[in-house]
């Protein structure tokens, strides 16, 4: 189901892309690049805590911005791959974790004064996250017995976007934002033994409204 999901995704920005670039000639448009920083600004203010890296949906992306200037095609990403081991007198457990989520929209910008501007628009997300943890028993006569649990979470979403941009010259630009996001999210896990038996525990879609503050800041660089 994901894969047709990301292919519609694509689909439909592709040509969103195709059809804004009828611009007359001579107008070109720009490319930034964006970065989180929230994490980098947190350390250097003593929070060495800060886990908004892993929080937050956009890691790293870029923006589009049309030739007339007041409008970009966003898209990001956000990723975190996980595996550890355990070793203990009798058993052994291998944990994995593999996240990531897309999203790309398009945003609209509204100046207020020289160096500051508001943007608002909307966002398409698309979410998976599959962790699994395996434990393998030993006892004294060197057999052994295994049991494997595992969780798929995945789904589209949808947001309405919000945010306030200051332009540091002409390339550089910080800029946070908040949204409202509406998530469609199925949820499964199941146990499986050491004969490959498995059962279900959970399989239900989940339907979420959730609210983001502007917790965010990213760092632009205009190519």
């Amino acid at each position: 189901m994901y894969r047709y999901i990301i292919v519609i995704f694509f689909a439909f920005f592709s040509t969103l892309c195709l059809g804004q670039r009828d611009t007359t000639e001579g107008s070109k448009e720009k490319v930034e690049v964006l970065f989180n920083v929230s994490d980098v600004l947190g350390r250097a203010t003593g929070n060495v805590n800060s886990s908004t890296r892993f929080t937050d949906p956009i890691m790293l992306g870029a923006k589009l911005v049309l030739s007339e200037g007041n409008r970009a095609i966003r898209f990001g990403v956000n990723f975190n791959v996980v595996q550890g081991d355990e070793f203990a007198n009798n058993f052994e457990r291998q944990t994995s974790n593999q996240f990531y989520s897309f999203t790309g929209g398009l945003e609209f910008r509204k100046k207020l004064s020289k160096n500051f501007e508001y943007f608002y628009g909307g966002d398409l997300q698309y979410y998976r996250d599959v962790s699994k943890s395996q434990v393998v028993f030993f006892n004294d006569f060197g057999s052994s017995n295994s049991e494997e649990l595992s969780a798929i979470f995945n789904g589209p979403g949808i947001s309405a976007l919000i945010g306030f941009r200051w332009n540091i010259g002409d390339r550089f630009a910080l800029y946070t934002e908040t949204n409202i996001a509406f998530q469609a999210i199925n949820r499964y896990r199941y146990l499986k033994d050491a004969q490959g038996n498995k059962t279900v525990l959970e399989d239900n879609l989940e339907l979420t409204i959730r609210p983001v503050p502007p917790g965010a800041i990213f760092l632009t660089f205009t190519l």
